[in-house]
């Protein structure tokens, strides 16, 4: 193989490597940091690295060639350890490799950035998520989704829920961190959908965010109306987009 795992020692030199402006750089910067669990491979030159985030996007930085994207095309189709492999690049050239092979799938993801005031209250309803309430989120986005312990969720990560009924009904949390930013997941119960509960939820975590000095940052799907509507409506400001690729198992 070209493409070698690295052991965690040795992150740091592969953290010149990563862009730190391109489009989701706080995935594989958070772990290169050690700060989320993931994976980190590289050539014996290190003139191309590849960081894998535990959540399952995967990131490509250096000019890859055949035989290197052709590994990614097999990590794509078994993304073990991991329950997937989304790579995603600002390359057209990259992706369009992909295209001609049966099965991989192109698709958008959409950045925003805060663009608010520089200080915002935290709604006094959002309770930080603590050890008890973890367990009871449940979903699709979740904190479990971006971190591989909830230990290690509570000591990195941050993440606020609104209460209805004795329950979470809508939450906001810390998906990826780095020393420069903070991408904000969320999530809420569809039996609590259309209250703005999940506006209040976000709103703890942007300042929560803004006390610690980062950047509030946001993504979704390019189809995914209604996040890009909410991150609008929180003053979040596209600010880039990327290409995703994917592999898709056909049912027989």
């Amino acid at each position: 193989m070209s493409l070698h795992i690295i052991p965690p020692e040795r992150y740091p030199e592969v953290i010149g490597r990563i862009a730190p402006e391109c489009c989701g750089a706080v995935y594989p910067l958070s772990v290169a940091k050690g700060i989320q669990s993931g994976s980190i491979f590289a050539d014996d030159s290190r003139k191309t690295v590849l960081v894998r985030h535990c959540c399952g996007f995967a990131f490509l930085f250096g000019n890859a060639g055949e035989t290197e994207l052709s590994e990614i095309a097999e990590m794509m189709r078994n993304p073990a350890p991991f329950r997937r492999f989304l790579l995603l690049t600002e390359d057209r050239q990259t992706a369009d490799r992909y295209a001609p092979q049966r099965g991989f799938v192109q698709e958008r993801r959409l950045f925003f950035r805060y663009d608010g005031a520089a200080e915002i209250p935290a709604p006094p309803e959002a309770a930080e998520i603590t050890a008890a309430i973890l367990p009871q989120l449940a979903g699709s986005i979740t904190p479990a989704f971006s971190w591989t312990e909830g230990e290690q969720f509570l000591k990195n990560g941050k993440g606020y829920c609104i209460i209805q009924d004795g329950q979470p009904a809508a939450w906001a949390f810390s998906a990826a961190v780095s020393d420069r930013e903070m991408d904000i997941g969320v999530e809420t119960a569809s039996a609590y959908r259309r209250r703005g509960l999940a506006a209040k939820a976000v709103r703890a975590m942007i300042a929560y965010t803004l006390a610690q000095g980062k950047q509030p940052v946001w993504a979704c799907h390019a189809g995914n109306t209604a996040s890009r509507r909410l991150a609008e409506a929180l003053c979040f400001r596209q600010c880039g987009e990327c290409i995703t690729v994917r592999y898709e198992r056909r049912k027989a």
